[in-house]
């Protein structure tokens, strides 16, 4: 069984092949190592007791390019309105920008306005 996967086993041990690692590659050795790790002896370990503090410093500000602090309140709401006006049931008033006809599907494709 190791000697089945003890190719890829020395060749994760270099550094070259974690050069270029892409997920799926790490997902093809998580399935081919896998049923090696029954094979792991157990070891018992010590218990570390600490006694320290944790020491905070003083607060430091970091800028960040492109992002505003805070929240934009308007892009807020126009983002609730996109998501409650795609998601309104038909029993609810349609609005100005919703087809009228009861097959809303083909007056969509069809971009007629008031269907």
């Amino acid at each position: 069984m190791i000697n089945a996967q003890l190719d890829l086993i020395q060749e994760l041990q270099t550094d070259e092949y974690w050069q270029h690692i892409t997920a799926p590659m790490l997902e093809t050795v998580r399935k081919r190592l896998r049923d090696l790790v029954k094979l792991i002896e157990k070891a018992k370990r010590k218990i570390v007791y600490t006694d320290f503090v944790d020491e905070i410093g003083a607060p430091t500000g970091i800028e960040l390019p492109g992002i505003s602090v805070g929240m934009d309140f308007e892009r807020f709401k126009a983002k609730a309105r996109r998501f409650r006006y795609a998601r309104r049931s038909d029993s609810e008033n349609p609005g100005p920008e919703a087809p009228r006809h009861p097959d809303r599907r083909a007056c969509l494709r069809a971009s007629v306005r008031g269907c």
